[in-house]
């Protein structure tokens, strides 16, 4: 059997290390909202020597619920020729330990509104010039307006308070770089859904099946007509040998867009192997496609509907 046909959206992510423009340094209006706010009880990992990516992930990680120690996280992501981590590295890190990394928007009011969900921010910044950079990634966990700093865990400050003009100069240098990681179940503040759902799909490519079962729902929780986590739940189900579960899923996302072809494919070759062979004939039964079709949605409609004839040769509905 062809494996499910499943639609795939990559997040590209890389290390914003270019020159900056001369306005970089320029702090903009304060159209924020900027209420006093802090997580303290946000875990603190001191950073050994280079090691601010391990502690910040482990920070982030630990607060997301898991229990996780930077030892660990410092085999996964940090590169020695770079004495560092790129932060492709990082989001494939909080994906392996079954979590969704969330990129927020480019703004102080994107990181206000993950604070004010309860949620820490993990950041990274330039402490150095654009010539002669000094990458640092830091988790904002708070905001004291009194002296209009940003509360970070940092380095080997347990609660370091830096300057919103010298925060917003450090964090733009190399390009606004912030992730949030909640814990499954819970989704990011203001969240956008499909740069949301696409880090979920990028969970399934791994492997974590539960967590991406765990997301899907909580978007079907607030948006229940999104075909896409309706598609994404039933792969999810199907792959973890929950076939009952899945048709209910493939079959109410048609009723919601009948000429989804990928799932009325997935919804026949999973009746097909729960031995349900009438059910899985006719599920492709509307569907017409000449046999020299090149797009490969139609090569694997064709390819399950001749296993259904090889499989079930008493079925009526056979085309």
């Amino acid at each position: 059997m062809r494996p499910a046909y499943h639609l795939v959206y990559f997040l590209i992510l890389s290390l914003a290390a270019s020159g900056c423009i001369s306005e970089a340094d320029r702090i903009p209006p304060a159209e924020w909202d900027a209420k006093a706010i802090e997580l303290a009880t946000t875990p603190f990992f001191p950073q050994t020597q280079y090691q601010c990516g391990p502690a910040s992930l482990a920070t982030v990680l630990n607060a997301s619920g898991l229990n996780i120690d930077p030892v660990t996280l410092a085999g996964e992501v940090y590169i020695p020729d770079r004495k560092g981590a790129l932060q492709v590295e990082m989001i494939a890190a909080v994906r392996r330990h079954g979590r969704v990394p969330y990129e927020i928007d480019k703004g102080l009011q994107s990181i206000m509104n993950q604070l004010g969900h309860g949620l820490p921010v993990l950041v990274l910044l330039n402490l150095g010039v654009t010539a002669l950079p000094v990458y640092h990634y830091a988790v904002v966990i708070g905001y004291e307006p009194e002296s209009d700093s940003f509360i970070m865990r940092s380095g080997l400050d347990y609660r370091l308070l830096m300057s919103r003009h010298r925060f917003l100069s450090a964090w733009r240098k190399p390009g606004n770089w912030a992730l949030a990681v909640p814990p499954i179940g819970k989704l990011p503040a203001d969240v956008n859904v499909g740069r949301y759902l696409s880090s979920v799909i990028a969970l399934e490519s791994i492997g974590q099946w539960q967590a991406a079962q765990q997301s899907y729902l909580k978007v079907l929780s607030k948006w229940p007509e999104n075909t896409l986590s309706r598609f994404g739940l039933a792969n999810t189900l199907r792959t973890q040998g929950k076939l009952t579960e899945a048709v209910d899923q493939y079959s109410q996302l048609l009723k919601q867009d009948a000429g989804h072809k990928p799932a009325r494919n997935n919804l026949a070759d999973t009746l097909l192997r729960l031995g349900r062979c009438e059910d899985a004939s006719n599920a492709l039964e509307p569907v017409f496609i000449d046999d020299a079709s090149e797009h490969e949605i139609d090569k694997v409609i064709l390819t399950t509907r001749r296993e259904i004839k090889a499989s079930c040769p008493g079925a009526s509905s056979l085309y």
